[in-house]
């Protein structure tokens, strides 16, 4: 495996384990997103996860409708949750050039 796609497999597995903290606080303070990832450390996470692209830590963005939690990837700039994948409306790579953030959105609407 290449070190571009351990980076990616290494940033996946990282926004999944941030994701299932951000739902465990969730369930745990009646629907409230958490204000940051910050706010699970210590109790859903020993630390906030670190974008294995940017060396800072994963991007969390908590709006009224719910959430996205992302890493950089490979171009290594924000693309503001520009989101490709499984789930993400776009094609499951991203061409070249195009904005890409590899992440999740987590809609919480009722």
């Amino acid at each position: 495996m290449g070190t571009t796609a351990a980076g990616l497999d290494l940033a996946a597995r990282r926004v999944l384990v941030a994701t299932l903290a951000v739902e465990r606080y969730r369930r745990d303070h009646a629907g409230t997103i958490p204000p940051s990832l910050q706010a699970v450390v210590p109790a859903y996470l020993a630390s906030v996860p670190v974008d294995p692209f940017s060396g800072d830590p994963l991007t969390y963005k908590p709006d009224a409708g719910g959430y996205v939690l992302y890493s950089l990837d490979t171009n290594l700039r924000n693309d503001g949750g520009a989101l490709y994948g499984f789930g993400s409306r776009k094609q499951l790579m991203p061409r070249g050039g195009e904005a890409r953030d590899l992440g999740i959105r987590v809609d919480v609407r009722k």
